[in-house]
């Protein structure tokens, strides 16, 4: 039998972005509206504090059209960030000069590059932004005070005038990792919710509605002694919400995914996992059937980290999984959905230059298939003992002093490399004979099949080591190095991972 796996794609790219003399760690992703993305993160001196926030313009096609960086305190980061209503960006993050506090850091660049204002609060006050969205005609930043244990919104106009500061509490330890408007014109966080001084964490989610009260508060928690962190919060069509994250028990590591209807109610939690892997979800965006498409990065037996990337349906089931596996050390942070429909995807990769860190970019679609690039990766769902609690609030009106910094800034020129051959509206067919074909590649095995087949893999010395149901079309197995057997319904074959 002839198998044939066809491959529809779009205009689909993978770069690395950096700069000759420093280390670039991208932690933002935007869409703009040319059509083009805007990354922001940091550039540093290999092995130094010395970091500056870098910002990088890029067309649709993903060459750089202009790039930023801005220095002046001796860490300056920017990690989250958002479109302002006249086409500019608003992004935030935090500053800290040596032994000193961070503090927030805001800067507005109109969509040519042009910085229109820039707002610190200094050092007096420990406070990272972590999150940042448009809130009708204002802007919304959400920061995170760890020595306190409260979290601050920040409403300014689009001058970066501040309209009003509160602190939210709920008189124990959390954090916030991840904010967004919802579609009734209020907004939702997540992040961590730690009931005492123990390691223990939960993930937390708050709604709040168009006057700022809190609608309702819910702590979520894996069964055991486990550290449940919320890194990203979704909205899907039905008025609900999708929150991923991480749960860590001992020397385990698994992504985790909770469904919340509007009401706060819990509809479905999933563990995701890659047979001996190490897993986290960090951020996503929603697809038309009330599921989400998630980033992350996952950690091979005895390898380094892996950009992942995840299609969850409506009731937490795992539709699609891939991976971008290549010999350097790759995170996925930060997923935006593009004016083209498109998914763009931003992390870091370590050696693409050698000895060098850059911007990872990878721009794919909704079924997440990039041929040559990703490849498919998979995991199993299963549904832990999910307890949900409410937790009374505390929102109180504030105030921060801001300043005005006056920080250099640079136009650095930027070089980027192409990391997988790019598409241009392909489709690619891949044809192979036998109903499975099974094939070695580094880090594990890649199975093709006619149609869904179940498949055991059996160790040299006889012992099974996974008990699996294929999909159709292209299957990646992590597996460790050594001599394997493998049998399905109508065939079977021995093959070795080196």
């Amino acid at each position: 039998m002839l198998l044939g796996i066809l491959l529809s794609v779009g205009n689909l790219f993978a770069r690395a972005y950096g700069t000759n003399e420093k280390w670039e760690t991208g932690y933002c992703v935007l869409p703009s509206q040319d059509g083009g993305f805007l990354m922001a993160g940091m550039t540093s001196i290999p092995n130094s504090q010395d970091r500056d926030a870098i910002v990088i313009k890029c067309n649709a096609q993903g060459s750089p059209i202009w790039a930023k960086t801005l220095k002046g305190y001796e860490e300056n980061v920017l990690t989250s960030g958002c479109l302002a209503q006249d086409g500019g960006y608003v992004l935030a993050g935090w500053s800290c000069s040596s032994g000193g506090n961070p503090g927030i850091f805001l800067v507005k660049l109109s969509p040519s590059g042009q910085i229109a204002w820039i707002r610190s609060t200094g050092y007096s006050v420990w406070l990272k932004a972590n999150a940042v969205f448009p809130l009708g005609d204002q802007i919304v930043v959400v920061c995170t005070n760890s020595n306190e244990n409260y979290i601050i919104f920040i409403a300014l106009d689009l001058s970066g005038n501040v309209k009003r500061v509160l602190k939210f509490s709920l008189n124990r330890s959390i954090g916030v990792y991840s904010a967004t408007q919802t579609s009734d014109g209020g907004f939702v966080l997540a992040g961590f919710y730690r009931e005492d001084s123990g390691r223990e964490e939960d993930f937390l989610v708050v709604k709040f509605d168009q006057g700022w009260q809190t609608d309702w508060c819910r702590v979520i928690a894996t069964s055991g002694s486990s550290r449940d962190s919320a890194q990203c919060i979704i909205q899907t069509e039905d008025g609900g919400y999708i929150v991923c994250g991480v749960t860590t028990s001992g020397s385990s590591t698994d992504a985790l995914a909770v469904k919340l209807d509007g009401s706060g109610n819990l509809q479905w939690a999933n563990l995701v996992d890659c047979d001996g892997a190490r897993e986290r979800f960090l951020s996503g965006v929603s697809v038309g059937d009330n599921g989400a498409i998630i980033l992350g990065t996952v950690s091979l037996p005895s390898s380094d980290n892996d950009l992942m990337l995840v299609r969850l349906d409506d009731v937490g089931n795992i539709t699609w999984s891939w991976v971008y596996r290549t010999t350097k050390s790759t995170s996925g942070v930060s997923l935006a959905r593009l004016t083209d429909g498109g998914v763009a995807c931003l992390g870091w990769a370590n050696n693409i230059v050698p000895g060098d860190v850059d911007f990872l970019f990878i721009k794919t679609g909704d079924n997440g298939e990039y041929p040559s690039c990703l490849d498919s990766l998979v995991l199993t769902a299963s549904a832990p003992t999910t307890l949900l609690y409410s937790r009374d609030t505390f929102l109180i009106y504030t105030s921060l002093v801001f300043l005005n910094p006056q920080l250099q800034n640079e136009s650095p020129s930027i070089r980027s490399i192409d990391v997988c051959q790019s598409h241009p509206d392909v489709e690619e067919e891949q044809n192979t004979n036998g109903k499975i074909v099974a094939r070695s590649v580094r880090k594990g095995l890649v199975f093709f099949c006619v149609e869904p087949v179940g498949l055991k893999i059996y160790r040299a010395d006889g012992v099974m080591v996974k008990d699996i149901n294929l999909r159709a079309g292209k299957n990646f197995l992590p597996m460790r190095p050594g001599v394997y057997f493998w049998v399905s319904e109508e065939t079977s074959g021995s093959i070795a991972v080196q």
